[in-house]
């Protein structure tokens, strides 16, 4: 589970602005814990972590289709990552006038 605890990351509006107060956001594997986390982002983007949150999506059961049948949606777990203020991910990095 070490190489596949990222995911990938979560481009949303709000991530893009909390990338400027470098806090970037995650999509991880569900049994991945916040030293695990920090870790695969210290090998994967050569930064210093300072803090890990994480939140789980508990899946919910939805009606689809004409005749309406259940299905469980996934449950995922995302992971918010604060870095150092003078390090940066260039992955969520935009261009002025282009992007979020």
């Amino acid at each position: 589970m070490r190489n596949d605890v990222i995911i990938r990351p979560v481009m949303t509006e709000k991530s893009m602005r909390e990338a400027k107060e470098k806090k970037y956001c995650f999509l991880v594997h569900p049994k991945a814990t916040k030293p695990m986390i920090a870790t695969a982002v210290n090998n994967l983007f050569s930064v210093h972590v300072v803090h890990v949150h994480t939140m789980t999506r508990h899946g919910k059961t939805r009606r689809i289709g004409r005749r309406r049948l259940p299905i469980q949606t996934p449950t995922t777990k995302r992971a918010i990552v604060e870095i150092r203020k003078d390090q940066s991910i260039s992955l969520f990095e935009t261009q002025k006038g282009k992007g979020v």
